[in-house]
């Protein structure tokens, strides 16, 4: 955010694998597509409930 890394995750490691299992989406149908675990795709942006705006976001590779 805002040129500052917030969250990195390898999805190539086992402690990964474990934490999808344990996610309630692993047996729906996000998981049979095989959520949490392609190296490219889509994004999802959430909120819960309140009033919220995104702009201007912008997907980079880092490098």
């Amino acid at each position: 955010m805002n040129g500052e890394k917030l969250l990195e995750y390898d999805i190539d490691t086992e402690a990964w694998r474990a934490h999808v299992k344990s996610s309630r989406y692993y047996l729906t149908a996000y998981g049979k597509g095989g959520w949490g675990l392609s190296p490219k795709g889509h994004i999802a942006l959430q909120d819960y409930g309140g009033a919220i705006e995104f702009r201007n976001i912008k997907i980079r590779p880092f490098t």
